[in-house]
Parts: structure tokens; C-alpha cells; sequence
């Protein structure tokens, strides 16, 4: 007998969807004078890199991994427009917890949870709608648009699983 837990095991990723959902929040959140705004009106707060290449610098190309803790700190103590991703996805605790405080109050931006939020965390609180959410001791105001897009999850889905399960190549989405 061979006992298989699964995020997933119950469901299909349709990723096509979920991409869909992802650009059309990147969208909304420009539209409300994110990133794009920015870069027109050559913001004094922008990198001078991303400056030098104008629009072409909403490209994935500007974009850096932030692999130390001083690196994720100058990301959060630098002001203006910013795409930020991270792995904690249920914002339980780590780096993204610092980037969250920061964010969340402000109505231009917006947080992606891209993956399973389990309840009673902060996370699944976020895609549930609350509108305070408590970090580092204090109340923070949820003003962000605040998007669920599950599908985009790394976890395997049931197609996957299976094909695993079977011994066959089964392709990353």
C-alpha cells in the first residue's frame, strides 16, 4: 500500500487560467499608477537602470532575486513602484511578512496569493477579505486589492500525481 498526501490531488491546474488571472491583477494595479506610471514619468525613485531603458524595462530583464536578508531589506526601505514576489506563500512568517506591513495599507497595490492558503493563517485571512491584518504586534489596514490565484501553485496536481504514480515523465507547468 502506498499512502499519497496531495495540496492538489483533487483538482486539475489549468494554467492558461491562472496566467490569465495574474496579468489581469498586474493590469488593474497599473492601472491604479503602479509601475508602468512610474517608469513614463521617470520617478526620481526608480534605479537608474531601469530608468535608462524606459517601458522596455517593464521586461522581466530589471527584475532581481533577492537571495540574502540585506538584499530583501533594501527592497523594503526602497520606495516607489515595485513587483515583489516571494516564496513564503503563507505569509506565516519570513521576509514577505516585512514586504506585507509595508504594502498592504495602500490602495494601489496588490497581493497575488498564488497557492494554497490553509485556514487560520495569514494568507487565507488575506484572500478571505479581512480588512486588518495583525503583524509584528500592531493592526495593519488591508487596503491593497487582494487577488487568489491557486492555480499557479508549484504543488502537483492530480494529472501529475498520477503520472507520477505511474512512472511517467510528468512535465513542470
Amino acid at each position: 500500500m502506498l499512502l499519497v498526501e496531495s495540496t492538489y490531488g483533487d483538482r486539475r491546474h489549468d494554467q492558461e487560467s491562472a496566467r490569465s488571472e495574474f496579468a489581469s491583477v498586474i493590469e488593474r494595479t497599473l492601472a491604479r499608477g503602479g509601475y508602468r506610471d512610474a517608469v513614463r514619468e521617470r520617478s526620481p525613485e526608480l534605479r537608474p537602470e531601469i530608468l535608462a531603458r524606459g517601458e522596455a524595462a517593464l521586461s522581466p530583464a530589471p527584475f532581481l532575486a533577492a537571495r540574502t536578508v540585506q538584499e530583501s531589506i533594501d527592497i523594503n526601505s526602497a520606495h516607489g513602484p515595485a513587483v515583489i514576489v516571494s516564496s513564503a506563500g503563507m505569509a506565516t512568517g519570513g521576509r514577505v511578512l516585512h514586504h506585507l506591513h509595508r504594502l498592504l495599507p495602500d490602495p494601489r497595490n496588490a497581493v497575488v496569493v498564488v497557492g494554497f492558503a490553509a485556514a487560520g493563517i495569514r494568507a487565507r485571512d488575506l484572500v478571505d477579505g479581512v480588512r486588518t491584518l495583525k503583524m509584528f504586534g500592531e493592526y495593519v489596514p488591508v487596503r491593497a486589492e487582494v487577488a487568489d490565484v491557486p492555480r499557479f501553485s508549484a504543488h502537483a496536481d492530480a494529472d501529475q500525481i498520477v503520472g507520477w504514480l505511474r512512472g511517467e515523465t510528468v512535465p513542470v507547468r
